[in-house]
């Protein structure tokens, strides 16, 4: 007569409700480490971004972003192209309008991720942005009109 074996059990990983809470809290993580756009951007009163993200046949998508000083300040978008696993980062764009102390500032990025890893064509989405910037005064207007 053959001898009773226990069937092993295998290691599990988390379930489904602790992948939810941790995917949650890198998120939250992340937005921390990034910083508030006040700390970033200490002359920006309120940033408006509308942004398109462009096939070579068609919009994909259309966001609007809006952010006050106070909120987490994470300018890197997934692009939502044939490559799936492209990103555009905004941040540079961000602080050569602000540099410029621009109101309105319009820009176009190229996803730089290639649509297969042995081909090195270009996934062909594109980011048209357009943002609205309200500054706080600066620093000279204020005493400006003070001594007035």
């Amino acid at each position: 007569m053959a001898a009773y074996y226990k069937k092993r059990r295998r290691n599990q990983g988390p379930n489904k409700n602790e992948a939810k809470v941790a995917r949650a809290h890198r998120a939250e993580s992340s937005a921390r480490m990034a910083g508030v756009l006040g700390a970033r951007f200490p002359s920006i009163k309120r940033l408006t971004i509308h942004l398109t993200f462009l096939d070579r046949q068609r919009a994909l998508e259309e966001k609007d972003l809006s952010m006050s000083p106070q909120e987490a300040a994470t300018f890197s978008l997934p692009c939502p192209g044939r490559c799936g696993r492209g990103h555009f980062d905004i941040a540079a764009k961000i602080a050569e309008a602000v540099t410029g102390r621009l109101p309105l500032f319009e820009f176009s990025l190229p996803c730089a991720e290639p649509f297969y890893s042995a081909k090195a064509e270009p996934c062909g989405c594109d980011l048209k942005g357009r943002m609205q910037i309200d500054y706080f005064p600066a620093a000279a207007d204020v005493a400006g009109a003070e001594s007035s």
